[in-house]
């Protein structure tokens, strides 16, 4: 439908009537479209179609963003329509009225559905354990500070974001994106479309050059034939190379070499589709190092010794496939890629048209792979995600004697990196860090380390939910509804900013690499019950 500015210009006859007309439907259609009006005025409302069903926003008073009122094709907008003194709402569960909802909920505080023992809830807002009290033990006072960025999709004006390149992230249709210098990326998941949060991810170079153009020269090949842009690739371009053998036997593949670093670990990943044959041999110099994937159930087949593999669905039959192992020489070898027809088997047999469809190769220094980082015939390097809250943005809302920091993590990584940290001068600081051999660790530093508070076998990589509560002498973290660990020695350091996705203050470089979904603020020392019943998977 139409946009309009909503300004009739001067001008005659059949001109006057038509810009009349697109200004009324333009209104009568709330301005529907799939991107935001160019001319906006504080209180407009929007249809935005990019999703379906569209969702009506309206802009702020201040007119400089869109608020989100409701979800088109929805009765109320799925919104609760207020209570009057004689309203009565037929229960959830139970018997109730009068706006007294018996309803019960398990799973994680923060997103669970599911009803299981009645437990009554109140307060105004949305379904979420940060905005309500609980007649179990959650908190009854509200965050002073919440980024709920998978359901908002947008950065507060208060943060403020940097990276110094552009960058690529997975939209809301499964296909992938690319993001503007300094603009921040919000992910979701490639097969289900989950909003995942704010993307940050630390500094990474692509160190192949033609990273979708396997018909280059940059590429050798080893009995096979490369017909390029033969197919729709993951980012909707018709981009995709299909690579098949040109004769019946073993080795038929292609590959890339770069300078590496001994000791170093290097991650080599690469989008693949099945068109005839099932399988590929992803390897680090050759068959001895590396692993298969069926492209057919998108699994890991054979792993030889000394590599680690993953696959993960990008939808229409793609899958991102990625091996990782430590550097034993100088010169890194993205391959043999190889054809096989079955699993931990380099033969293949050709009939000429048979292959895989190639696109998005990728060879980075580090244990696991970012996202993905095009090149042509350079390589090329994508910045550090930078977020932050200073000055007044941070102290609107911050306790400097006590408080609780609530997090919703999905980490890729299991090295040193942090989730959030709330930064002072020097080394002092209060932070939530991945660390390696699988545990989380929370730390507090004023001038020397105080609590520092581990999550004992816990796994770093995946989602995490986490609460951390300080206050003088009565330091505690509790992860994913686990044993609440606690610190009753130690002082609180002075804090002026809020940092997203790094510690600065640790003296190396803490970069966090996956989504945030959830970050918020309790201007209070919760309570280690309602420390745990927050993070509660």
């Amino acid at each position: 439908m139409p946009q309009a500015d909503l300004n009739v210009a001067n001008q005659s006859g059949l001109a006057f009537r038509q810009d009349l007309n697109n200004q009324l439907l333009a209104l009568g259609t709330l301005q529907s479209g799939s991107s935001a009006p160019s001319t906006t005025y504080a209180y407009m409302l929007w249809a935005d179609t990019s999703t379906s069903p569209a969702t009506v926003r309206m802009r702020n008073g201040a007119n400089n963003a869109w608020i989100v009122v409701g979800t088109s094709d929805t009765a109320n907008l799925g919104l609760l329509p207020s209570a009057t003194a004689a309203s009565t709402y037929a229960p959830l569960t139970g018997t109730g009225a009068s706006g007294t909802w018996p309803i019960s909920i398990s799973g994680n505080a923060a997103t669970a559905t599911t009803a299981t023992t009645a437990t009554t809830l109140s307060g105004t807002g949305s379904l979420s354990a940060l905005d309500y009290s609980y007649t179990a033990d959650f908190p009854s006072v509200r965050p002073s500070l919440l980024l709920d960025f998978a359901n908002s999709k947008a950065l507060d004006p208060r943060v403020s974001f940097s990276r110094a390149s552009t960058g690529t992230y997975v939209g809301a249709d499964g296909l992938i994106k690319t993001a503007a210098i300094n603009e921040p990326r919000f992910d979701h998941n490639p097969s289900t479309g989950e909003s995942l949060g704010l993307l940050i991810e630390e500094s990474r170079t692509n160190l192949l050059t033609y990273s979708e153009q396997f018909n280059n020269a940059a590429w050798t090949k080893s009995n096979t034939t490369v017909s390029a842009n033969a197919a729709i690739a993951p980012d909707g371009t018709t981009t995709a190379d299909l690579v098949y053998p040109n004769s019946t036997g073993s080795g038929r593949s292609l590959y890339q070499s770069a300078a590496g670093t001994i000791g170093v670990s290097y991650t080599r990943s690469i989008f693949l589709k099945t068109n005839g044959i099932r399988y590929a041999c992803l390897g680090c110099g050759g068959p001895s190092l590396a692993a298969w994937f069926d492209l057919q159930n998108g699994t890991v087949g054979t792993i030889a010794g000394g590599v680690t593999a993953t696959i993960q669905s990008y939808g229409s039959g793609w899958y991102r496939c990625s091996v990782t192992n430590t550097a034993s020489g100088t010169t890194i070898f993205f391959g043999d890629l190889i054809l096989a027809s079955a699993d931990n088997s380099t033969s293949v047999t050709a009939n000429g048209t048979d292959g895989i469809y190639y696109w998005g190769a990728q060879l980075e220094a580090g244990a696991f792979p970012t996202s993905y980082i095009p090149t042509t015939a350079a390589t090329v390097t994508r910045s550090a995600d930078v977020a932050q809250m200073t000055g007044t943005n941070f102290t609107s809302w911050y306790r400097q004697d006590e408080g609780t920091v609530y997090c919703q993590a999905t980490s890729n990584s299991t090295a040193n990196s942090a989730y959030w940290s709330l930064q002072g001068s020097s080394s002092n600081g209060i932070t939530v860090l991945v660390y390696p051999s699988n545990r989380i660790s929370y730390q507090v530093i004023d001038t020397s380390a105080q609590a520092d508070l581990n999550f004992a076998a816990y796994s770093s990589v995946g989602v995490a939910r986490t609460a951390a509560a300080y206050k003088a002498n009565d330091f505690a973290v509790a992860g994913n509804g686990g044993t609440v660990s606690t610190d009753t020695s130690g002082t609180v350091p002075t804090l002026t900013s809020f940092v997203i996705g790094n510690y600065p203050g640790g003296g190396t470089s803490y970069d966090y690499s996956g989504t945030i979904s959830r970050l918020a603020f309790y201007p209070l020392r919760l309570s280690n019950a309602q420390l745990q019943n927050l993070t509660a998977v």
